[in-house]
């Protein structure tokens, strides 16, 4: 796999700027998992094809370009086993939210907690943000759980927050300040 930067977390595990070239593998794991993954994030069911998930990193390298977004894969023994990014990055107030998923095969092993403590430490001291939030559905106890191991300090609840498969869903709202990490 080509890899333009990579960060280790630990022996094994790393994130890296995802490329172009990691779009099919990705498409897979979604396409595989998509039930699982689909269960909380709408994105799922808009990727129907390869060139959609080509579509969607060429989007996110221009919010790259443009400083508004950062796009990791989350790399176990050289395969992509999930993604992780920063969006909606406010240079000017130091602040962004974090986003992520993980093929099921690789849950209830630390892998995600793990990511979220890499991209927070490479937001507060590469990007230079001084907040982070992380927006989990109530029903989603794997991110809730996620938010609480990685650090972060629950906010609030957001009730009827977004529309998921026809249905009002509530969210759970955290954050995490530069001072506490």
């Amino acid at each position: 796999m080509s890899v333009y930067f990579e960060s280790t977390i630990e022996n094994h595990l790393a994130i890296a700027v995802t490329e172009l070239s990691h779009a099919d593998e990705i498409f897979e794991l979604l396409y595989n998992d998509q039930e699982n993954i689909g269960q909380f994030l709408g994105f799922v069911a808009l990727t129907k094809t390869k060139e959609d998930e080509v579509n969607y990193i060429k989007k996110k390298m221009h919010g790259i370009a443009d400083g508004t977004d950062a796009l990791f894969s989350i790399i176990r023994d050289n395969h992509i086993v999930g993604v992780i990014d920063l969006h909606y990055i406010d240079s000017e107030n130091k602040k962004a939210e974090i986003g992520y998923w993980l093929h099921s095969k690789f849950q209830h092993q630390g892998i995600m907690t793990k990511s979220v403590r890499k991209i927070c430490e490479y937001a507060f001291e590469n990007i230079g943000l001084n907040k982070l939030s992380l927006f989990a559905d109530v029903e989603n106890i794997g991110s809730n759980a996620v938010a609480k191991h990685a650090g972060f300090s629950y906010l609030a609840t957001h009730p009827d927050y977004y529309v998921h498969r026809g249905q009002l869903r509530d969210m759970n709202e955290y954050y995490l300040l530069k001072r506490e990490f």
